[in-house]
């Protein structure tokens, strides 16, 4: 086989499609480490009790009871006259459909 310019950028779009799939391929499994490991942040926090206030106990398990948790720590900081962060709680509960599973 006789090298040629014909026969190197053949070789060469080869070597471009084999090494964008695996970047491609690479990237994908870095992403979806990162939101594991982002879901395992999230769950912790859910299921964390408030710091520094350890005079109530956890409502329950799973997301009914990270829901519970997060209603009671909503309506302590309502009380507390921190209402912007309570909307951050409300937002956080929201997001998980706690007003469905709550409503139940």
């Amino acid at each position: 086989m006789q090298v040629t310019w014909k026969n190197m950028g053949r070789v060469a779009t080869i070597a471009t499609i084999a090494t964008s799939a695996i970047s491609a391929l690479t990237y994908f499994v870095f992403l979806e480490i990162r939101v594991r490991n982002l879901e395992a942040q999230t769950q912790a926090i859910l299921t964390m009790p408030p710091p520094g206030n350890n005079d109530h106990t956890s409502v329950g398990q799973g997301i009914e009871g990270a829901c519970g948790d997060l209603a009671i720590r909503a309506a302590e900081l309502r009380a507390e006259g921190s209402g912007v962060y309570s909307l951050g709680v409300e937002r956080i509960m929201d997001r998980l459909g706690c007003m469905d599973i709550i409503s139940k």
